[in-house]
């Protein structure tokens, strides 16, 4: 009995150390932040990965990061920066299984996000002020799931 308690012990303890977290004042960030400054930031404060864009222009009002942990694709964070013009930033997130998508809906609670109900694409909102959180109820096949944050002009 007491074997079981230590086993479940320690695999909870390994969940919740491999788990990722998501960066709340990062995503805040890039809603705010000048479009220009978004590599210095991503690159040079987080560690991110810039890709090019798939139209193969160098300039466009979209940047795409990527950024793993421990050489894993399952600790993966794709980051998509759009910047409608005149508009702040929407931000594109995809995240793997390692990141605990409840505890980023009890943290957006937590923080003072109300709870908007689901939308017809599978998706669920999460609203407060001029910011939205929209999460996809379930990941994909391979496990990813899909965030989008935008923040009302």
């Amino acid at each position: 009995m007491i074997r079981t308690v230590i086993l479940t012990l320690f695999v909870l303890a390994t969940n919740i150390a491999t788990a990722q977290n998501f960066d709340f004042k990062l995503i805040d960030k890039l809603t705010k932040i000048s479009f220009v400054s978004i590599d210095e930031l991503m690159i040079d404060g987080y560690g991110f990965r810039k890709f090019k864009n798939s139209n193969g222009e160098k300039e466009s009002n979209t940047r795409t990061y990527a950024r793993y942990y421990n050489n894993e694709f399952k600790n993966t964070i794709v980051i998509k920066v759009l910047s409608p013009k005149d508009k702040p930033n929407v931000i594109d997130i995809n995240i793997t299984d390692s990141f605990d998508v409840r505890s980023i809906k009890d943290k957006l609670l937590s923080m003072g996000y109300t709870y908007n109900g689901s939308n017809g694409y599978g998706y669920t909102v999460y609203k407060k002020e001029k910011s939205t959180y929209i999460i996809a109820k379930k990941p994909t096949d391979k496990g990813i799931t899909h965030i989008m944050v935008f923040t009302e002009w």
